[in-house]
């Protein structure tokens, strides 16, 4: 009887001592990166920045939430198409903002910009797109150590 109390007693503690943890939560972050300068002149002609890669390893089953943008295009250039890259394209219709269209791709793969002057535009010399950035907010399942 005594042993039997004993053991009650101790499942009784585990049990507490299991309500008392944390719920596991979802691991989630945030990463930036940036990529050097484009250089557009041709009409019709896309140009593709370079890869975007998150700076450090994140969790394999991390996937983006939210994509933030930004670029700098020359003032007297307002006729230029622009997407944001990963698996599928998103088309940029501002040089800065956010977007969930993203959302559900894995957030350890590179993104990419690609830049357009539609055929209609008219260069008489070649220009660059500077500041070219991303923000990758993400979020994993995996169990926290």
């Amino acid at each position: 009887m005594k042993r039997c109390s004993a053991a009650r007693h101790s499942l009784l503690a585990l049990l507490l001592g299991l309500l008392m943890l944390p719920p596991a939560q979802a691991d989630s972050g945030s990463w930036v990166g940036d990529a050097p300068s484009v250089r557009l002149f041709t009409p019709g002609r896309v140009a593709k920045s370079a890869a975007i890669a998150p700076p450090g390893r994140l969790p394999s089953d991390a996937r983006i939430r939210r994509v933030a943008w930004r670029f700098e295009p020359p003032v007297d250039q307002p006729l230029l198409e622009a997407w944001l890259c990963h698996r599928r394209c998103l088309p940029l219709s501002m040089a800065r903002g956010a977007s969930e269209a993203l959302a559900g791709l894995a957030a350890d793969q590179p993104l990419y910009f690609l830049f357009r002057l539609p055929a209609e535009a008219h260069a008489d010399t070649p220009f660059r797109l500077r500041g070219l950035q991303v923000i990758v907010d993400y979020r994993s399942n995996a169990d926290l150590p």
